[in-house]
C-alpha cells in the first residue's frame, strides 16, 4: 500500500518537509507542507516500481500516482487534482501507467517467483520467473547514477529482455551490465 487516510502522504517524507519524530498531525495544521526536494518523485517511483513487481496485490492510495504530500490527517486528505500538474507529478504519472501496464500485460509480474539476486544498502536487484517468462528488476536507490554488474542465476535464461524504462544494457554469458541514474529503476522482461 502506497499510502492511507491515517498516516502523512510519502511525498511529505521523502522530500524531508516532515522531521522525523515530529507531531505529523500538528505539523499540517500549523503550516503549509510542501515539496522542497523534488528527488522525491524519484523515490516515490521507485516505490512504486517496488510495489509493482513484487509478490502480493499492489495498492496505490490515491494522489499518490502524481506525488501528492501532506501531513498526517487531515492534511492528507486534501482533494485529488486532475489537472494543473507541474512536469515532475506528469512524468510520475506517466511512468506509473507504464509500470500498471507492464504488470496488467505480463503474468510474471503477478504470478511470478520472487528470486532475490543482489542487496546492497543503495540497490537492489530481484527477478520474477513464471514457466518461460522472466522480469528482472534493477533499482539504485542511491543519491548518485550507479553501474550494476550482476551475474544472474542459473534458475534464469534472461534471454530477449526489453528496458521498461529505455535503458541501455549489456547482456553477456548470464551477466547483466547497465548504469542507472540517481533514484531510478529499470524492469527488463521478455
Amino acid at each position: 500500500i502506497s499510502g492511507n487516510h491515517d498516516k502523512p502522504r510519502f511525498m511529505a517524507q521523502a522530500s524531508g518537509d516532515l522531521i522525523p519524530g515530529e507531531d505529523t498531525k500538528a505539523a499540517g495544521w500549523l503550516r503549509e507542507i510542501g515539496i522542497t526536494d523534488s528527488t522525491a518523485y524519484d523515490k516515490l517511483l521507485l516505490f512504486h516500481a517496488f510495489n509493482l513487481t513484487i509478490p502480493g496485490v499492489p495498492v496505490i492510495f490515491y494522489g499518490d500516482e502524481i506525488g501528492m504530500t501532506g501531513a498526517n490527517d487531515p492534511d492528507c486528505r486534501k482533494m485529488m487534482r486532475f489537472d494543473g500538474w507541474n512536469n515532475r507529478e506528469t512524468k510520475l504519472w506517466n511512468n506509473l501507467a507504464k509500470l500498471t501496464h507492464l504488470r496488467s500485460q505480463n503474468p510474471v509480474l503477478v504470478y511470478g517467483d520472487f528470486i532475490n539476486i543482489e542487496t546492497k544498502p543503495e540497490s537492489w536487484v530481484y527477478a520474477r520467473k513464471y514457466f518461460n517468462k522472466e522480469a528482472i528488476v534493477l533499482i539504485n536507490n542511491s543519491a548518485k547514477s550507479s553501474t550494476f554488474d550482476v551475474r544472474l542465476p542459473k534458475a534464469l535464461k534472461a534471454e530477449n529482455l526489453k528496458a521498461t524504462f529505455n535503458n541501455k544494457f549489456d547482456m553477456k554469458s548470464n551477466n547483466i551490465k547497465i548504469t542507472l541514474a540517481a533514484f531510478n529503476v529499470e524492469v527488463l522482461v521478455n
